[in-house]
């Protein structure tokens, strides 16, 4: 049995590894996690095992662990698969049960929408739409396809956060998700698909737009990483994930 501080570091270690751009060209310094999170250095090398079996990162035999950086093919790739799993996971069996839980994610993105009208900060716009997109593949999909398309949303985490610098793409995606979420409340999955085409379709023409300014943050990360004498990179965040669109709750902020 996993215990309580184990499953606490794989946290720590998963938040760090999604939310930062880390370089790729040098393995990740255990010690200073573990210093920065008041453990040994053998829950970290654990947690960082279990994150490169989820293909979060990669483990090289005697060199360590890396960062990954995504491709613009990766990219295209993640969205496809997205798509596919999206489409085929859809279960009208499975979905007849959860339909007072669906309708609710329908009302927070919609609430979500009306939020970004009020808000300029991007940074929050793209935690609250993160909430709603995770919200809605953990309540309208059985466990293989929601364990599919979370482990595709920690894997570009970080590239979707570069690239999502303006609040305009959340506010565009609000509405979408809004409808197709009442259209799989009400069981229109042939109008869903559709919806899912029209999200998938315009993820992949920001991403594409964008791709330079991540490719850019890479480069950024490569720098620092040779100048910093081997210390930790990134930001160690909190556990706590946004506290996004919840009911009652109009204007929520993201914890870290």
């Amino acid at each position: 049995m996993v215990s309580h501080r184990q499953s606490l570091t794989f946290q720590y270690i998963k938040n760090y590894v999604t939310h930062n751009v880390l370089s790729d060209r040098a393995p990740i310094n255990v010690q200073a996690l573990a210093n920065a999170i008041g453990v040994s250095h053998i829950p970290v090398r654990e947690a960082l095992f279990r994150a490169s079996h989820e293909g979060l990162i990669r483990h090289r035999a005697e060199k360590g662990f890396f960062a990954k950086s995504l491709s613009q093919t990766d990219i295209v790739q993640a969205c496809s698969i997205s798509r596919a799993i999206a489409v085929v996971g859809l279960d009208e069996v499975f979905l007849h049960g959860h339909q007072e839980a669906i309708v609710a994610v329908g009302l927070s993105a919609e609430r979500c929408r009306r939020a970004l009208c009020e808000s300029a900060n991007a940074d929050h716009a793209f935690w609250w739409i993160e909430a709603i997109i995770r919200r809605l593949a953990r309540t309208c999909y059985p466990r293989q396809p929601r364990w599919h398309l979370l482990r595709i949303f920690d894997q570009t985490l970080a590239f979707r956060r570069v690239v999502s610098h303006e609040s305009q793409a959340a506010f565009e995606l609000a509405p979408m998700l809004a409808q197709l979420t009442e259209q799989i409340a009400a069981k229109r999955l042939d109008l869903a698909v559709g919806s899912i085409d029209a999200i998938i379709a315009h993820e992949m023409n920001r991403f594409t737009v964008h791709y330079q300014r991540y490719a850019e943050a890479v480069m950024r990360a490569r720098r620092l990483q040779n100048s910093s004498a081997g210390t930790m990179e990134g930001v160690l965040l909190n556990i706590a994930r946004p506290a996004l669109v919840k009911r009652g709750n109009r204007n929520p902020q993201q914890h870290h």
